[in-house]
């Protein structure tokens, strides 16, 4: 199958083909992108804890809803199929719960604790403007800790994109504004 796949054999290369069109048929907008891989899957719990929400209100929003929740082990998955809809439809009524990052104008970060606050929320979507707005750190900062490290970045510019063009994965970018004297390590 491999082999047939870098041949590019017909069907084969017909299905993997199909399967990048569903893929970008699939998410229509930021906002309906998940939040990570197989999200649907997680528990509530998980699934509020990495991605930032309000566990509680959350609950109790999809409660409202009229949705059947059996605590905060039920996935969205499991809800999504005993109540007709989608897992994406669930997420987008509790994502309304989702709480700033807690930062604090220039507080001192770490590698670590950078890694351990952003990691899976989604920080890669978020553009240059954005984390800067998010984190409160000062954008002359933000600019000259890039700069130090010859990472080149706009504004509009997603952290997803900035990474991509320096080999570099989304968060060691958000590390190299935040944590002074940072050095991400290229791929």
């Amino acid at each position: 199958m491999v082999v047939a796949a870098i041949a590019v054999v017909p069907p084969v290369s017909w299905l993997f083909e199909l399967n990048q069109t569903v893929k970008q048929s699939w998410v229509t907008s930021p906002d309906l992108e998940p939040p990570y891989g197989h999200a649907e899957e997680s528990s509530l719990r998980a699934l509020t804890r990495r991605t930032g929400i309000d566990l509680e209100p959350a609950l109790a929003q999809l409660a409202a809803d009229g949705f059947v929740v059996t605590g905060p082990t039920d996935s969205l998955k499991n809800i999504a199929l005993r109540s007709n809809t989608t897992p994406m439809a669930l997420f987008a009524r509790i994502k309304r719960f989702q709480k700033a990052p807690e930062t604090v104008p220039g507080a001192a970060y770490t590698a670590e604790a950078v890694e351990e606050q952003f990691e899976g929320t989604g920080v890669g979507r978020k553009t240059l403007a954005e984390i800067i707005d998010i984190t409160g750190v000062d954008r002359e900062t933000a600019a000259r800790r890039l700069a130090g490290t010859d990472i080149e970045a706009g504004a509009d510019e997603t952290l997803r994109q900035i990474a991509d063009r320096h080999n570099l994965a989304p968060i060691q970018v958000l590390q190299t504004i935040l944590v002074k004297e940072f050095k991400p390590t290229r791929n």
